[in-house]
């Protein structure tokens, strides 16, 4: 099956594979070191291991969000971590969102993905032959970081529940595909 990806850098061609890389996270060790503490003890052992070539590697989400976080709010970067520290726990049978690419099931969702991101970029069908994992991107739409409402929220999102029962609400599904991932083709938008 083949999903939609926005490429909002525009590094993106045809025919490209994107695979996990061995990026260093250590440069921001010690940052995610004091949090840890809040954490489980090996959630920060874990990190680090993600970004050895042994360890699998790193996608460009975690680059943006862990790596080299330029132009990101504390909030935004606690609250990847937050949902990467659940996913450890409890459902480790679900691909990392740092080590995947995103995704959506059409070409209307993906469109609306680049115009709320004010993105000029480009589309492209893409097809990955791991693990997958669809969830509502609006679980991750919050700045409240009081910690039982955040593990209720990466909970709900882990479980692939919608951020709403409310008959109007239209989730917002994306899919994490696991690297490494096939660029298929250019679609016209």
């Amino acid at each position: 099956m083949f999903y939609f990806h926005a490429d909002r850098a525009n590094r993106l061609e045809s025919g490209m594979i994107i695979a996990k890389e061995p990026y260093s996270i250590m440069k921001n060790e010690s940052f995610i070191s004091t949090l840890c503490p809040y954490f489980k003890d090996d959630f920060l052992q874990h990190l680090i291991a993600m970004q050895k070539e042994n360890g699998q590697g790193l996608g460009l989400h975690a680059v943006q969000y862990i790596v080299q976080p330029k132009n990101l709010s504390v909030t935004q970067f606690l609250l990847e971590l937050f949902f990467e520290y659940v996913r450890f726990l409890r459902y480790s049978n679900k691909p990392s969102r740092f080590q995947s690419l995103f995704a959506t099931e059409d070409k209307a969702t993906a469109l609306k993905f680049m115009k709320q991101t004010n993105s000029d970029g480009q589309i492209f069908t893409v097809e990955g032959s791991g693990l997958f994992f669809k969830g509502d991107m609006n679980w991750l739409n919050n700045s409240e970081m009081e910690p039982s409402m955040q593990m209720y929220r990466a909970d709900s999102y882990w479980q692939g529940l919608k951020c709403s029962e409310d008959k109007s609400y239209i989730p917002f599904w994306e899919v994490l595909l696991e690297l490494p991932v096939k660029i298929l083709d250019k679609v016209d938008i």
